[in-house]
């Protein structure tokens, strides 16, 4: 499509994250291009906060606009929809996010569009792995991203130092965020006194809320990564830097 140049930033990212529905990256990926499609589509398309003010308002991801945009029933809304294929979005996010080299392991597929070095060869790690080897205290892993993903992130890191009771990822069977029976898990196996749950999405922070719910009398908390974002809730810690939290539990609380 022609004529419009709109192009999402960090800013825009950051947005998706900071509500309900969006751990994952794909369906990130799946919310923009219905974004851009109806500002191409659409006569009286809407703006990025109103768009987002919708997405908040379902916390199912981009089905809650959709369904909005359905609604209308007219041409424009028939056009947008026969338009907007998210499974396609999704496949070529993944390849663009694995590269041509990854892709097949990461996800089963071989790459249709990138034949490139997917951008996860720029992922920087963002824990002092020296810092969290020196924490004894139990540490696990509650991730969206799937078993090979979750490989390669702990070979980048060079430790070894998790149970594999105390991990979890995406597996299409087990449960995803928000659910809070991994933490319950790990609570259990772990007979820890308390949880520090740390995460940068608002799929995170309500993990932590729902957990609570289910064990109020268990000690959580949640510590959100800013991201050059907002604070989700003033009811939760907040720090640009997880290695901050490390420094603090080694030389502060030890």
């Amino acid at each position: 499509m022609d004529g419009y140049d709109w192009k999402p930033e960090s800013f825009h990212f950051n947005q998706f994250k900071a509500i309900r529905g969006f751990n994952n990256d794909w369906d990130v990926a799946e919310a923009m291009l219905l974004y851009f499609l109806q500002n191409e589509v659409l006569k009286n398309s809407i703006s990025f906060s109103t768009y987002i003010s919708h997405l908040a308002q379902g916390g199912d991801g981009a089905a809650n606009v959709l369904s909005w945009i359905k609604s209308r029933k007219n041409r424009e809304a028939n056009r947008l929809t026969s338009l907007y294929e998210k499974e396609k979005i999704r496949r070529y996010s993944m390849e663009y996010y694995a590269g041509s080299n990854r892709c097949k392991s990461f996800f089963g597929f071989d790459p249709l569009l990138n034949n490139c070095p997917g951008t996860i060869e720029n992922e920087k790690l963002l824990v002092d792995t020296n810092l969290l080897d020196r924490y004894q205290g139990v540490k696990g892993v509650y991730t969206g991203r799937n078993y090979y993903e979750f490989l390669h992130v702990l070979e980048q890191m060079g430790y070894a130092g998790w149970k594999k009771e105390f991990c979890f990822y995406d597996d299409s069977q087990s449960p995803v965020k928000p659910d809070p029976q991994p933490l319950c898990a790990i609570a259990d196996s772990s007979q820890c006194r308390g949880i520090i749950f740390v995460g940068d999405s608002r799929d995170d922070f309500e993990t932590v809320k729902n957990f609570t719910q289910q064990r109020p009398d268990f000690l959580i908390e949640f510590v959100q990564i800013m991201r050059q974002g907002s604070r989700f809730d003033c009811s939760h810690s907040a720090l640009d830097d997880i290695n901050q939290l490390l420094y603090f539990l080694l030389w502060e609380i030890s």
